[in-house]
C-alpha cells in the first residue's frame, strides 16, 4: 500500500476470496491441524444462555458477517496468495506450534468447557 495515494485512510480486507461459515471455519481449522474434518463434532449453543464474563467464545461474534477483497484487489493491484485452508495451516504451523513448543502458549478453554459441559446461566445459579 505504500506509495499508493488511493490507499491513504482506507481499510482493506485481506483474506481468501472464498466465503466460509462458522461451521466451515471450525472444520477447516481441524483440517489445518491434520485432523479429518468429518470427525469434528459441532456443538451449537445459544450465547444468551451463558455468562462468559469478559471472555469470548467461538465464533467471537453473535452474528454472521460478510467481507470481501474486491476493494484491495482493485485499489492495490493485490491478489491473495493463500486460500483459507492454507492460511490456517500456515498460522498453525508457524505460529501456534512454534509458541507451543517454546512454552509460550497459554491455552484457555474456559468458555469451551462451559459450552461443552452445558454450564448455562441457569445451571450455574443452581450450584
Amino acid at each position: 500500500m505504500i506509495g499508493r495515494e488511493q490507499a491513504k485512510g482506507q481499510i482493506y480486507n485481506i483474506q481468501d476470496t472464498q466465503s466460509v461459515t462458522f461451521e466451515g471455519l471450525a472444520r477447516l481449522s481441524a483440517t489445518a491441524m491434520g485432523m479429518d474434518a468429518k470427525d469434528v463434532q459441532i456443538k451449537l449453543y445459544e450465547p444468551k444462555n451463558f455468562d462468559f464474563g469478559e471472555k469470548k467464545a467461538f465464533p467471537m461474534r453473535a452474528q454472521h458477517f460478510f467481507c470481501g477483497v474486491d476493494k484491495a484487489i482493485r485499489d492495490l493491484d493485490w491478489t491473495p496468495q493463500f486460500n483459507m485452508l492454507n492460511g490456517l495451516k500456515d498460522s498453525y504451523e508457524t505460529d501456534f506450534k512454534v509458541k507451543q513448543a517454546a512454552g509460550k502458549l497459554k491455552s484457555d478453554f474456559y468458555t469451551d468447557d462451559m459450552i461443552l459441559n452445558g454450564v448455562t446461566i441457569a445451571s450455574a445459579a443452581k450450584v
